[in-house]
């Protein structure tokens, strides 16, 4: 019973953790794998402005569910309203309170 407490009381302290909320902000470079991301971000380094097939830029703000957090690729999140898994950078996540 002890144990089923404790696991309890674990789960409500770290529910916490997800009380925050996480956008993709409109205007954001989103890509549907990171083969197209890496290659996306090359071409604006070599200062190409051209969205390659397999990318896109959005036209709205989208609520999103991160799944990878990554310092220095792409980012993984899913889009809830369509369910879809894309890749992104991380300055166009907006991570709200």
């Amino acid at each position: 019973m002890k144990k089923i407490l404790a696991s309890v009381a674990l789960l409500a302290v770290s529910s916490g953790a997800f009380a925050q909320e996480t956008y993709l902000e409109k205007d954001t470079l989103i890509c549907f794998s990171e083969e197209a991301y890496d290659r996306q971000i090359r071409y604006l380094n070599q200062g190409v402005r051209k969205v390659i097939d397999g990318c896109g830029i959005t036209k709205k703000e989208y609520r999103v569910i991160p799944m990878e957090y990554n310092t220095f690729s792409a980012s993984v999140v899913e889009v809830i309203e369509f369910g879809e898994v894309v890749y992104v950078g991380n300055n166009g996540l907006d991570i709200r309170d």
